[in-house]
């Protein structure tokens, strides 16, 4: 009985920072630029929301890939 007590108590211990990662106040906005379905490298992206101060700007990679981290959630 007092093993099983224990064996739960880890469980639980273990499962709790796995549900604080959950909560998340951020977004993460991925895309990639293309032409007739080839990747444009060096194009300059910009993001802007009224929730922002200001706007953010990626330079497309070689593949075409873009990434904007950390953006705020939209609020209406």
């Amino acid at each position: 009985m007092r093993l099983m007590a224990r064996s739960a108590l880890c469980l639980i211990l273990l499962a709790v920072p796995v549900g604080l990662f959950a909560q998340a106040t951020t977004g993460t906005l991925t895309g990639s630029v293309t032409s007739e379905g080839r990747p444009l490298p060096g194009v300059t992206v910009t993001v802007a929301s009224p929730s922002m101060q200001g706007t953010k700007t990626a330079v497309s990679g070689e593949a075409g890939g873009y990434n904007f981290p950390s953006l705020p959630p939209e609020h209406e």
